[in-house]
C-alpha cells in the first residue's frame, strides 16, 4: 500500500492533469471527485466522441449506485478500447475495484483508473496537443504522469523499449537527470511519441548556453 504522501503525490499529479483537459465543465479540486466517473468520461469523450458517448446525467451528488453504473458503463468502453483499437488484451490491465471507487472514492483504486485512460489519451493518432498539455503540469506531475504511462506501455503483448523513469524519482534536483526526460520515448507500430518536459528542457539549454 502506497505511503500517504506518495498517494498526495499522485493524486495531486492526476488533478493537475485533468484539469488541463478542455473537454473537463467543472475544475477538479481533488482526486476524491473523479469518483462518479464524469471528468474521466469527459476526457475521454474528447478522445473519441463516438465511441467513448457522455453519460446522460451529470447529476449523481452522492449516490453510490449511480456512481458505479457510470463507472461500469465507461470501464466497459475502456475495455473494449484497448482491445478493439489498441490491440491490447484488457486482462493485462490490473483489476480496478469500481465499488471501492464509488462507495469509498479509494485512492488507490481511482488512480488505476486514471492510469487507463491518461494511457489512452498518448496513445491516439494525433496526441501533439496531449503531449503539450503533459509538458506545461508541475515538474513533480510530470514525473508521476511519465511513470503511470510507462507501466501501462510495460504490459502490452509486445511493449515498447523504454528509457525508465523510475530512476528519476529519486532524483532530487530533476535537471541532474534531463537527458533521461528527453530520451524517455514510446513506440506503436510505425508511430513515435515523445514526451519533452518543455519547461526542463529550456532550464537545462539556458544552462548550459
Amino acid at each position: 500500500m502506497l505511503g500517504n504522501e506518495t498517494q498526495d503525490v499522485q493524486a495531486k499529479a492526476f488533478v493537475e492533469w485533468i484539469n488541463t483537459c478542455p473537454n473537463v465543465t467543472h475544475e477538479c479540486h481533488s482526486v476524491e471527485e473523479l469518483s462518479n466517473g464524469i471528468p474521466l468520461f469527459e476526457v475521454l469523450a474528447e478522445i473519441d466522441p463516438v465511441w467513448f458517448k457522455l453519460i446522460r446525467s451529470a447529476d449523481v451528488g452522492e449516490n453510490w449506485v449511480l456512481k458505479i453504473n457510470n463507472l461500469k458503463k465507461m470501464h466497459r468502453m475502456i475495455s473494449r478500447y484497448y482491445e478493439d483499437i489498441l490491440g491490447i488484451p484488457f486482462e493485462r490491465m490490473p483489476h480496478v475495484d469500481l465499488t471501492a471507487i464509488a462507495k469509498d472514492a479509494n485512492r488507490q483504486e481511482i488512480f488505476k483508473l486514471c492510469q487507463l485512460v491518461l494511457f489512452i489519451t498518448v496513445t491516439r493518432d494525433n496526441n501533439a496537443m496531449v503531449v503539450e498539455r503533459l509538458q506545461g503540469l508541475s515538474e513533480q506531475s510530470q514525473r508521476v504522469v511519465m511513470l503511470f504511462i510507462e507501466e501501462v506501455s510495460l504490459w502490452r503483448p509486445a511493449g515498447p523499449k523504454l528509457t525508465p523513469a523510475a530512476c528519476l524519482l529519486d532524483q532530487p534536483d530533476p535537471l541532474s537527470n534531463h537527458r533521461a526526460w528527453h530520451a524517455y520515448s514510446f513506440t506503436f507500430g510505425r508511430r513515435h511519441h515523445r514526451l519533452y518536459p518543455k519547461k526542463l528542457f529550456c532550464r537545462v539549454r539556458k544552462k548550459n548556453a
